[in-house]
């Protein structure tokens, strides 16, 4: 594929009034790399979280705007969280928490399917 994800970081955010940030929450933090001549503006991915014995938390499918120039790679500034909901247990936050801490919890986002500037669409495979 053309745009790949290089990385994602997962990491706890704990409530923090002044980020707006009102119950704890999982964050995934993706990085892409744009190996095409255009710009990129848009991905459509599939996203998947799995805990150390390689059962899946979550597993979905998402869209996400970034603008990449071409060649280079870039930290989304827009990214997927899961918040704790103190009143349900067993949420995907409650799954997330304990592999996320020690750090087992492994990460899987697939760039499916990608818009460029000029428009034309890139599909990769699934």
């Amino acid at each position: 594929a053309n745009i790949i994800t290089t990385d994602i970081m997962l990491r706890r955010q704990g409530k923090d009034f002044k980020k707006q940030v009102y119950n704890s929450r999982i964050e995934a933090i993706p990085t892409f790399k744009n190996n095409t001549k255009k710009t990129l503006v848009a991905v459509e991915l599939t996203l998947s979280i799995t805990d150390a014995f390689g059962e899946k938390i979550v597993d979905g499918k998402d869209k996400l705007d970034i603008k990449i120039a071409p060649g280079k790679s870039q930290k989304s500034k827009i990214f997927f969280y899961w918040e704790d909901n103190p009143f349900i247990p067993n949420e995907p936050y409650d799954k997330l928490s304990g592999p996320v801490d020690t750090g087992v919890a492994k990460a899987e986002m697939k760039v499916i399917k990608a818009v460029f500037s000029d428009g034309t669409v890139e599909e990769y495979e699934k």
